[in-house]
């Protein structure tokens, strides 16, 4: 029983040390994504870029201007 105890304190020591590795990994790539996303929504803010970003703003209509209205006569 002794080496059963003892293969299991080795695997569970492997296994701590593959998690935290991983757990590194993961804490990486989220800050790597949260970075992107920040970034992109950032870029999102400048018209020139997010009408290259985008391609729905392209099919945006003209913006209405207030007092248009009034100046367009209709036959």
């Amino acid at each position: 029983m002794g080496h059963r105890k003892q293969q299991l304190s080795t695997y569970e020591h492997v296994f701590v040390e593959f998690s935290v590795q991983v757990e590194k990994w993961l804490k990486r790539v989220l800050f790597l994504f949260l970075t992107l996303l920040i970034l992109s929504q950032g870029l999102l803010q400048v018209p020139s870029i997010r009408k290259l970003l985008s391609e729905v703003e392209q099919l945006e209509g003209e913006p209405y201007l207030p007092g248009t209205a009034e100046q367009i006569r209709l036959p």
